[in-house]
């Protein structure tokens, strides 16, 4: 990155320029986000996960902007058509679409009359006006045959490109503007799913990620339809602005204004698309992070089922050691070949078609605690290449019904196997871009299974291909090279970047030191065995007698005093919920359930009725820091307020 477009991310981001200059040589050198952010606290002087993860985002943009913004001016040159201000606008660019919007005065064919006026010389003149205001010799222009008005259609093509008028126009509608929702017609009015939405107007500065999402599903679906609304105090803003070619001709900067309007509607709409999804996504991190964080269940052996109706209830025994040993079928209320009651330790049930029916059944049967679990991606992954590595002899419908009960026994093992797009993490999941989703999920998982770090002798492939400097030729190498005794026989399998970027956050409980089973970095072993001697021996010194810097000493101490504690630690527990009846429903119930799912207005609860429950964010009492004080998968107690059909709004019981 340019010196320049440093200073200036550092002051976008309120971060030091050496910090931020640290951060891009480390990026240049090839080091990952996780190592940096665990083990280079010096350099980044210990900035939170979220900056750094900024940091890395905008570096990645900003060398894509560099990329094209040279090829361009590399293009442009060799046409022998880059001007000095054509020069300036691409070095001025902020935004790729801006690169794209200057390339495309080159790249299409410009209509018949703007072209006159180009091939008639009047480019030098369109442009003084345009950055200086000066008029333009009317003399040399009425000399050319209908001059005037191929100097005027020039002038409105070169403006309705223009990065500052175009931006003028955005601005003020993004900080002024509003859009009117409508439905598409008279049925729309009763779809309950949109009765909010419908003819309404909402400020643009004021709207929420969930209320744009909402929106483009009702576009999607034909229910609604969206607009900006002509706003005649911004056209005189632009009017005003541009006052110097007002002065020329008011009718040109009328057309500029209403042509720019309607091209740069479709980009409001997109950044404010783009931004919703953004904000989505941050959501649908954090509920998979909670997912993912789920206690693993040990020792315990399993009956594992996929309701079905039609098709029938399959079931997967699973052992303790996760390994199944029986598949069968069986239909609710016929039976089945069902294994006896001693055959299995807990029952596991996901929470597709027929969930509630099925549970029933069991638990008549049974008369044994039935865990409910999500299902989603479960089908996707039993077609998956990963499945079929797996389990090359069993067909989709044994996978489905294996990852069911798999994931239950330990979430963050399975749910790494599963393409990430079909995990089930929020509202409007299946409405944002496939790319950013993946991208954001996978941030998501990738944090996780290296913020708790993995044993290397138990880790499958899909685990560890997620692991700082690791992908999955790496992880496999290391999976059939098993079993380990010591960090340091990574050294033989894989390559000294490799090996550097990925020990740290690979644990061998069996090896004979210590060290291997804490987060301390090999590369520190030498130093923190002195720092482990002192601490037993009570004459531990300071930082800079052991050449360390604060940062690094502090986090070795406290590692060694206590092993794992700067991991991410596993804690939502499994819990059993009894289905609800639709006859059941009452206002004022109070039942136990699960935080499902977080949004940007509540919580989504899992009560054990068919849908969840939403307990609003104004539902939530105040000594709660609203919804920063759930996570998903977390157990609470809400009381129903509201019954509407098959919906319900619920309340937090203290």
């Amino acid at each position: 990155m340019k010196m320049k477009n440093i200073e200036q991310l550092s002051k976008q981001l309120n971060l030091k320029s050496k910090v931020l200059n640290n951060i891009i040589n480390m990026i240049d050198e090839g080091l990952t986000f996780h190592f940096i952010l665990r083990y280079r606290k010096s350099e980044t002087e210990d900035i939170d996960e979220s900056l750094l993860r900024e940091v890395f985002d905008r570096v990645e943009y900003n060398q894509k902007l560099d990329e094209k913004r040279n090829s361009l001016l590399d293009t442009l040159e060799e046409k022998g058509v880059l001007t000095d201000a054509v020069k300036r606008d691409i070095e001025c660019a902020e935004l790729l679409k801006d690169i794209d919007l200057i390339a495309s005065k080159y790249r299409e064919k410009r209509e018949i009359n703007s072209q006159k006026g180009i091939d008639y010389g009047f480019i030098p003149m369109v442009e003084k006006l345009i950055r200086f205001g000066n008029l333009p010799n009317k003399d040399f222009i009425n000399s050319k045959k209908d001059g005037e008005k191929y100097f005027n259609a020039l002038l409105v093509s070169e403006l309705s490109l223009n990065l500052k008028s175009r931006k003028f126009i955005k601005d003020s509608y993004l900080n002024y503007g509003k859009i009117e929702v409508k439905g598409v017609d008279k049925e729309s009015i009763n779809n309950k799913n949109y009765k909010v939405y419908i003819d309404r107007i909402l400020h643009i500065k004021y709207l929420k990620s969930f209320q744009m999402m909402a929106i483009n599903r009702g576009v999607k679906e034909k229910v609604l339809k969206k607009s900006l609304i002509i706003d005649e105090i911004n056209r005189e803003r632009y009017i005003k602005y541009y006052s110097r070619i007002e002065k020329y001709s008011s009718k040109v900067i009328k057309e500029v204004y209403r042509r720019v309007l309607k091209s740069v509607e479709n980009e409001i709409f997109s950044e404010l698309t783009e931004k919703a999804e953004l904000e989505s996504c941050e959501f649908f991190k954090r509920n998979l992070k909670s997912l993912l964080l789920a206690k693993p269940v040990k020792g315990k052996s399993i009956l594992a089922v996929d309701p079905g109706f039609k098709n029938g209830c399959k079931f997967a025994l699973i052992d303790s050691d996760q390994n199944p040993k029986l598949f069968g079928k069986f239909y609710i209320g016929k039976g089945g070949d069902l294994p006896p009651r001693d055959s299995f330790d807990l029952l596991v049930l996901g929470n597709g078609t027929a969930s509630k029916e099925a549970y029933n059944y069991l638990y008549e049967r049974y008369k044994k605690d039935i865990y409910i679990v999500n299902e989603a991606g479960a089908s996707v992954y039993s077609t998956c290449d990963a499945a079929i590595e797996e389990f090359p002899n069993l067909d989709p419908l044994e996978r489905g019904t294996l990852s069911i009960g798999r994931r239950f026994l330990d979430s963050m093992a399975e749910l790494v196997k599963i393409p990430v797009h079909s995990l089930g993490v929020g509202m409007y999941q299946h409405d944002v871009k496939k790319g950013i989703l993946e991208k954001k999920l996978s941030e998501s998982i990738e944090d996780v299974v290296n913020f708790c770090g993995v044993d290397l002798n138990s880790a499958s492939i899909y685990l560890l291909k997620n692991i700082s400097g690791l992908d999955k030729r790496s992880a496999k190498k290391l999976v059939n090279n098993k079993p380990y005794r010591s960090r340091l026989e990574l050294k033989k399998i894989l390559s000294e970047k490799a090996f550097k970027l990925s020990t740290g956050f690979l644990r061998v409980p069996e090896s004979d030191n210590f060290l291997d089973n804490t987060t301390i970095h090999p590369e520190n072993y030498e130093v923190a065995e002195s720092i482990a001697g002192d601490i037993k021996s009570n004459t531990l010194k300071s930082y800079k007698d052991y050449g360390l810097d604060s940062y690094t000493f502090n986090f070795i101490v406290k590692e060694i005093k206590s092993p794992g504690s700067s991991s991410l630690k596993r804690l939502n527990e499994a819990m059993v919920i009894k289905p609800i009846n639709s006859d059941e429903l009452m206002v004022g119930l109070r039942v136990k359930g699960i935080v499902r799912n977080i949004v940007p207005f509540g919580l989504y609860i899992d009560f054990g009725f068919k849908n969840d429950g939403l307990l609003h964010i104004s539902k939530i009492p105040q000594n709660y820091n609203g919804i920063e004080s759930f996570s998903s998968g977390e157990s609470v107690k809400v009381e129903i307020i509201e019954v509407d059909g098959d919906r319900c709004s619920l309340k937090l019981v203290e």
